[in-house]
Formats: structure tokens, C-alpha cells, sequence
């Protein structure tokens, strides 16, 4: 039998995307150091990390998108604060911040984890994001950063140990990764032509970047391959 579990002491050369709310400022900032210390307590470098701060909780989804499109990244943190007040707001809020950081995290196949406190209560926010020694463990902030490692060094292993099937095609063999991001078969399908090291990326800008090198290693043009990429997405 095969498991796999997430470990933290693995996290040498993790970059890590961390996004914060701006809103409720004085939870969210402690959410931040809080999620600064537990990736600086496991090696993760300053240099390694990125924070892109957003207006409120429900700019969360959006910015995390637009980091994974542009960035690479292991793992994205995404920390704000929404406290019920007197209208439906909140369960409005809440629902669709959970819903679309869930939606950004699955389609891009990156662990994005959810360090966003709902509270009844501005003292149950105060309480989910204290910086107090003796009660740091119930801070969301570190409990985001430390799924978030976990999360990470998980789907290094789950990488290091895909599995790959040998493909033939009328210029030769090559090997595909079973149930690759981006539709491996779709891509293979596009390229038609032999390569044996093609793994594909979790970022779809760097499967591109990957697909252009290997195409002109194979002395194909450019151009023709981002037509026939482009109407194979469409």
C-alpha cells in the first residue's frame, strides 16, 4: 500500500503567494505576521515569498487567479476577515469568498488554502488571529501557512511519484504522465511529435513556455504550434 502524506520539513525552495484583505486591517495584519512566522519557522525565504494585498475578503478569489496566472507558485495563502453585522451581507460575502478560493484552487491545481475568519463577533476575531504565544495556535493565519506547506510538499511527492505510460505516435515514442494537468492526451494530440521529457505544469503559463521550448528543440514553427494550441483550447 502507497501513502502520501504532506510534510513540513520539506519545504526547501517552496515559493509560497500569500493574499491579504486590507479590510478589518487590525485582524488582518496579525493573520499576515502570523503567517509570516510559521513560513519563516520552516525555511521558506523572504525572497520566496509574495503578498498581494486587496481591498476586501471578496477581492480574495480574484487576485489569487491573477497570481497564479502570472506568478509561479507552490502554494497560495489567502487571509482576510468578515465579521456579521446587522444585514445578510456576511452570509453573502462569506459564501462567495469560500466558494470562488475554492474554484481558483481547483482549477488551476494548486493547493490554495483559506485563512479567512467568519466571525459573529469582532472579539472572535481578535481571538482567531492573536500573535500571544499561548494562544498563536488558533491564529488563522499560521493555521493557512502550515496546510499551505503541508498542501505544498504533498503535491511535490504526488509529482516526484506520477506515474507515466509510454505513448507511440508515427515519429516515435515518448512518455506522457497519466492524468496530467492540462489534458495531457489534448496536448500530446496537438503536438505530434516525440518527446521524452515532457512534463506538464501545474501553471499553464509555464506548460506554454514548456511546450514552445520543446517545440523548437523540434525545429517546428512557432507560430503554427500557438494556432494549433489556440484552437485546440477553444
Amino acid at each position: 500500500m502507497k501513502e502520501l502524506v504532506g510534510e513540513r520539513d520539506r519545504c526547501k525552495g517552496l515559493k509560497i503567494g500569500i493574499v491579504v484583505s486590507s479590510f478589518n486591517g487590525v485582524i488582518t495584519e496579525k493573520l499576515l505576521s502570523g503567517a509570516l512566522g510559521t513560513l519563516a519557522e520552516h525555511n521558506v525565504l523572504d525572497n520566496d515569498i509574495t503578498v498581494v494585498r486587496v481591498p476586501g475578503s471578496f477581492e480574495i478569489p480574484a487576485a489569487a487567479q491573477q497570481l497564479l496566472q502570472t506568478h509561479y507558485v507552490d502554494a497560495v495563502v489567502c487571509l482576510g476577515a468578515v465579521v456579521r453585522g446587522e444585514t445578510p451581507h456576511f452570509d453573502y460575502i462569506s459564501m462567495q469568498v469560500s466558494r470562488g478560493i475554492t474554484d481558483v484552487g481547483l482549477r488551476h491545481g494548486v493547493p490554495i488554502t483559506f485563512g479567512v475568519i467568519t466571525a459573529d463577533t469582532v472579539e472572535q476575531a481578535i481571538n482567531r488571529s492573536s500573535l500571544d504565544p499561548n494562544l498563536i495556535a488558533s491564529n488563522k493565519g499560521v493555521e493557512a501557512a502550515t496546510s499551505a506547506l503541508e498542501m505544498a510538499g504533498l503535491f511535490r511527492q504526488l509529482t516526484d511519484t506520477a506515474e507515466y505510460r509510454r505513448e507511440q505516435d508515427s515519429m516515435g515514442e515518448f512518455q506522457v504522465p497519466i492524468n496530467a494537468y492540462y489534458g495531457a492526451n489534448t496536448m500530446r494530440a496537438v503536438l505530434n511529435f516525440p518527446i521524452s521529457d515532457l512534463r506538464f505544469s501545474r501553471s499553464f503559463i509555464e506548460a506554454i513556455a514548456t511546450i514552445k521550448l520543446a517545440a523548437a528543440k523540434a525545429n517546428m514553427e512557432l507560430d503554427l504550434l500557438d494556432n494549433k494550441i489556440g484552437a485546440a483550447i477553444v
